[in-house]
């Protein structure tokens, strides 16, 4: 009796499981199922644990249709399986650090002092507030040339540069900012993003806008941000496919639940580093927490 009880309440739990799993699937035509896309690596791990369980109830028919699942599940996030992060030798050496420094970050000296150790030669900044303009005026030492655009109350988008300016563009309130930086003869724009959150609040809307202006950025663009969105959804591929770039893949977890160090580690993939072909990344990582409730990544890369 109990083992049947417990079959039918995990039957109906699995079932709802894979519907939300078969509506995520729908992403690029609906928002709602987008959203949804975001926890399919979620379901990974759900959908494995049932199949599990139904192996545990002998009930081997459900034990394969959860393990299946499974599967598709994982097939569907790509590009953040974990063996595809990059690692490549590389001759001239750029890097770059993408970081949400979070408006109320309560350390922001130690944020400063940990991207000054990096020795970066780009920065790319979210959530700029009169709290964290410490960091972006901090770096100025050592990186120059900068662009700041206001975009939300919890503070605008930055970014700084070891190399000298050519031109450069805010789209201000949209959450984008770029630059063009001559880079040892060499000219690459740079832009760093930050979207709404998905349905039902602001990202779709926010895109169509960003998407008009992304396409008049002069190429190669290298693109970095807070996407609130996971690498496999339809809004980052909608961002990439506006400017001419793929998403550096590979699983890096860079949401936290909160910004105290002893908070719950991160848990969503949703800040991401964004190359043009021709470009080829020797590494990428996942930094420390710094106050903020997000993670910084920082990529090594150089133009082929």
């Amino acid at each position: 009796m109990l083992r049947r009880i417990l079959l039918v309440g995990l039957s109906l739990a699995a079932l709802t499981l894979i519907c939300a799993l078969l509506v995520s699937l729908f992403n690029a035509w609906f928002p709602f199922s987008d959203s949804l896309s975001h926890f399919r690596g979620h379901m990974v791990v759900a959908l494995a644990i049932f199949a599990v369980g139904f192996a545990f109830l002998k009930s081997c028919k459900l034990a394969i249709a959860m393990a299946a699942s499974a599967i598709v599940a994982a097939l569907s996030i790509y590009p953040a399986w974990p063996f595809l992060s990059p690692h490549a030798p590389l001759s001239h050496p750029l890097k770059l650090i993408q970081f949400n420094t979070l408006f109320s970050n309560p350390t922001p000296d130690r944020s400063l002092a940990w991207i000054k150790s990096e020795q970066p030669d780009f920065v790319m900044l979210q959530e700029v507030s009169s709290k964290t303009l410490a960091i972006y005026d901090g770096l100025a030492e050592t990186l120059p040339f900068g662009a700041f655009c206001r975009f939300a109350p919890v503070g605008g988008v930055a970014m700084r540069s070891k190399f000298p300016l050519t031109n450069q563009g805010c789209v201000e309130k949209q959450g984008m900012v770029w630059i063009r930086a001559d880079v040892n003869g060499t000219q690459i724009s740079f832009a760093s993003v930050h979207l709404h959150w998905p349905w039902p609040f602001r990202q779709n809307s926010q895109i169509e806008w960003m998407q008009v202006s992304l396409k008049t950025i002069p190429r190669p663009v290298v693109l970095t941000g807070d996407f609130n969105a996971a690498a496999w959804s339809a809004a980052v591929a909608r961002v990439a496919r506006a400017s001419d770039t793929r998403v550096v893949p590979g699983l890096r977890f860079t949401l936290r639940m909160g910004p105290r160090p002893i908070g719950p580690v991160a848990f969503m993939p949703i800040d991401h580093v964004m190359m043009p072909d021709g470009f080829i990344v020797g590494d990428i990582a996942v930094g420390p927490a710094l106050g903020s409730d997000h993670l910084p990544v920082v990529v090594v890369f150089e133009v082929k």
